[in-house]
């Protein structure tokens, strides 16, 4: 596996995270500091003090030299190394580049723990800080990754690099250059596809494997190595299936939209499967992907099943069981939420085609909160402005996963827009009245009320009556009136219902 390198300000927490990291990935630690010292036979203040920086960093350059020679490495290198682009390079040859951040006022409080520090002997620290980061910003921006340590949650920042730079990580799928967005995989894969109930894989158009999940690495008995950047069907199928899961794999390819097919797979080369896949094409503006979500033939046909068209709610139901998985408490408040905008979309004689679509986009209207802290997302206490504009992104962010899923564009707007207001007070866009989508008013109608008759972290639920004065007062701001007085009119005559059952989750549960 190629090297996991921590690089960063002083202060962000590089030495911990490696050694723990060093230690989730059992794989070696290594620093380049403490190579420095071995190297010249002083400490790094007595070099610093003794011989000046112009030779620390020419030691160091020899060491990380050296160290690059290897991999399966987890190397902490110091803050300075990589302003030396030649550094940079030498470690992204068989490494993974990481920066670490953190604010400028958590950054000096870490550093005063250690006060020998020269930094703390300058007039201003902070201001020196700011100053130091703001000057490092261009060599730091050419690392792969970047991850922010302010919250001080190690076991969090751990389980971020690994999802970025460990096995079956981001790294493997070499975004930036010729695919996705960064933000846009980190978000798809990490937050939502990797603890998925369903084993995962996304290829290119050629069939090489760029992402599979943990749980397809645990039922095929493989690690990341033996799929990533191979061709599938050669890794998993067996010989005499091959030609035809070929043939089977060009329909899918020329379908365009998602496709459900049943074929036999090999387990280690012995045991053999037969499983059922649902496949959707993932695209941006350049590159074509395609991502297959499996689960084994239950009902133990064990023969092939042709390509044939899945449905929409296919797709929809494996993100949203993905969703569960990742934060139950939000999953249930969406099935909540869809289970009143679909009574309230009935009441209001809307198509059944647009329900349905109603319904996809309500279950997954809060999806991009799997990308927020859960320190934000959960506090007991009042979000300070910053974490609010942390809390107010998650409509775009639900957007951004959801975006190369081509045969779910319409949803995306209904999304999009559940926050905004009525009276053009709300975000992300600030839309006013009917320039919000009439879904996306439906769906701010659930949500609100939802939201005021549950429990949440730093609240009780308020009752019907309370939660019905609370919407009479939304009307005309931050809800759409017309709605709200026949949504209330559904509460006080007890016809708030809907029919959304799924995994276990009924719409009992919503009541």
């Amino acid at each position: 596996m190629k090297n996991i390198v921590l690089t960063g300000f002083m202060g962000t927490g590089k030495t911990v995270v490696s050694k723990a990291l060093a230690k989730d990935l059992n794989m070696t630690y290594v620093s380049t500091d403490d190579l420095v010292e071995v190297a010249s036979g002083r400490s790094i203040k007595d070099i610093f003090a003794e011989k000046g920086e112009a030779y620390f960093r020419e030691k160091e350059k020899k060491v990380i030299q050296d160290v690059c020679e290897h991999i399966d490495q987890i190397i902490d290198a110091g803050g300075g190394a990589v302003l030396d682009p030649e550094n940079m390079k030498c470690l992204k040859k068989n490494g993974i580049v990481v920066c670490l951040w953190a604010d400028p006022e958590v950054i000096l409080e870490r550093t005063r723990k250690n006060n020998h520090r020269p930094l703390l002997s300058v007039d201003d620290p902070k201001r020196k800080v700011q100053e130091l980061l703001e000057e490092r910003k261009a060599s730091y921006e050419h690392a792969d990754f970047h991850v922010d340590t302010t919250m001080g949650d190690i076991t969090i920042v751990v389980d971020k690099v690994i999802k970025m730079a460990g096995p079956g990580g981001l790294a493997n799928l070499e975004t930036g250059r010729g695919a996705f967005t960064l933000g846009l995989w980190e978000l798809l894969l990490n937050n939502l596809l990797q603890n998925s109930e369903s084993s995962v894989m996304i290829t290119d158009k050629n069939g090489k494997v760029v992402f599979a999940n943990k749980r397809y690495l645990e039922y095929f008995h493989m690690s990341s190595e033996k799929i990533m950047n191979k061709n599938w069907i050669d890794v998993i199928v067996p010989d005499w299936a091959r030609e035809k899961v070929e043939a089977m794999l060009g329909e899918v390819k020329g379908a365009n939209n998602a496709c459900q097919f049943e074929i036999p797979v090999s387990i280690q080369n012995t045991k053999k499967r037969y499983f059922c896949w649902v496949s959707s094409p993932l695209q941006d503006k350049e590159h074509a992907y395609v991502m297959f979500a499996g689960q084994p033939d239950r009902e133990m046909r064990n023969r092939f099943v042709d390509v044939h068209p899945a449905t929409t709610e296919d797709m929809v139901d494996i993100i949203f069981a993905s969703s569960i998985k990742n934060e139950p408490g939000t999953a249930r408040h969406s099935l909540r939420v869809t289970s009143f905008a679909v009574a309230l979309a009935r009441e209001t004689k809307m198509k059944e085609k647009d329900v349905e679509n109603l319904r996809f986009a309500a279950l997954l209207h809060d999806i991009g909160k799997l990308a927020i802290d859960e320190e934000i997302l959960f506090k007991k206490g009042k979000l300070s402005e910053q974490e609010f504009d942390e809390i107010k992104k998650h409509p775009g962010w639900g957007v951004e996963m959801l975006k190369p899923v081509s045969f779910l564009d319409y949803v995306l707007p209904v999304m999009m827009s559940h926050h905004e207001n009525f009276d053009g007070t709300g975000y992300p866009d600030g839309l006013k009245g009917d320039e919000i989508p009439y879904e996306a008013r439906i769906l701010a109608v659930a949500d609100i009320y939802e939201a005021l008759t549950a429990d949440r972290p730093y609240r009780r639920a308020f009752s019907k009556e309370e939660s019905i004065v609370i919407m009479e007062e939304s009307k005309g701001k931050k809800l759409d009136p017309m709605l709200v007085d026949i949504f209330l009119d559904m509460v006080k005559r007890g016809r708030l219902g809907g029919d959304v059952k799924w995994n276990g989750y009924a719409d009992k549960d919503a009541m």
